[in-house]
């Protein structure tokens, strides 16, 4: 009975957190929050006593109602030097690194990515585990999305320069540079999920599913990436339904000029990032 009890009160404080967090990160909150409360506090009395008990402990905790995000350094962070040093060993490999080289170059401003691709609840984008991927959308209505959001579809040295901050978070997992690019850019199946990536389901995965290096969700669906003119358009990566040798996480292609921004693609979702204000 005790336990119930306890189960039915962490459920209690899991049910308010659900308004600020993801569901994952409620359940794991709603533990901690729990066990630090007074034993003689029993939230599930009121859920107005719930809500301003736990509203106190969202604030000590500074848990806030952002979907997780991961910073992606601004372009001279020393990190990219790091991995520019490595010496590409076939072709994928070095057009993936004459890419990084431009997106540095260019100097690109320091920007987030979402730990989780998105998904939608009622029309609204959501980035938690647990629900389908948003695919099946024209690139019109991706840009509709990212505006009303408050967000935008990541550009090309964009994506190119989280690929470079994904090669630097392997290496300070453990791997090796050689084995971080030649994952990324010639064989992606440990990254993701592809049709021949160990436990593929022939299908498209709940968000949040395998999760390397602090990000989830890598294969699974093709990404989306901003497009300025007709013909500029670009989807990178690959999807459940390919072959991580032919469309490793660096392997993109840009949609011909004859292409309508209104057709939908049903593997692909938005690759949407968050930009400093200003």
């Amino acid at each position: 009975m005790k336990n119930a009890t306890k189960m039915n009160e962490i459920q209690a404080i899991q049910k308010v957190l659900e308004e600020y967090l993801s569901n994952r990160s409620a359940t794991k909150a709603a533990v901690e929050i729990y066990e630090s409360l007074h034993p003689d506090v029993d939230i599930t009395k009121s859920e107005e006593k719930g809500k301003k008990s736990v509203e106190k402990l969202v604030s000590e905790n500074k848990i806030t109602g952002e979907f997780e995000t991961i910073t992606i350094p601004c372009s001279k962070d020393p990190i990219y030097e790091e991995v520019m040093s490595y010496y590409p060993t076939n072709q994928n490999e070095r057009i993936f690194k004459t890419y990084l080289y431009d997106a540095i170059n260019v100097l690109v401003e320091e920007f987030e990515v979402f730990v989780c691709d998105p998904s939608l609840k009622n029309g609204k984008l959501q980035f938690v585990p647990g629900r389908p991927p948003a695919v099946g959308h024209s690139y019109n209505e991706l840009k509709d999305l990212a505006k009303r959001n408050g967000l935008c579809l990541g550009k090309t040295t964009e994506y190119f320069l989280f690929l470079g901050w994904f090669i630097h978070s392997l290496v300070n997992e453990g791997r090796s540079m050689q084995w971080a690019w030649n994952a990324v850019c010639t064989d992606s199946r440990e990254l993701g999920h592809y049709r021949n990536s160990e436990g593929a389901i022939g299908n498209f995965e709940l968000t949040g599913s395998r999760m390397v290096a602090e990000k989830c969700d890598l294969g699974n669906t093709r990404k989306i990436l901003y497009g300025d003119a007709p013909g500029s358009i670009v989807v990178v990566g690959g999807s459940y339904y390919d072959h991580s040798i032919i469309t490793p996480l660096t392997k993109g292609g840009v949609l011909g000029a004859d292409w309508d921004s209104a057709w939908h693609m049903d593997k692909c979702v938005g690759w949407f990032v968050r930009r400093k204000a200003g």
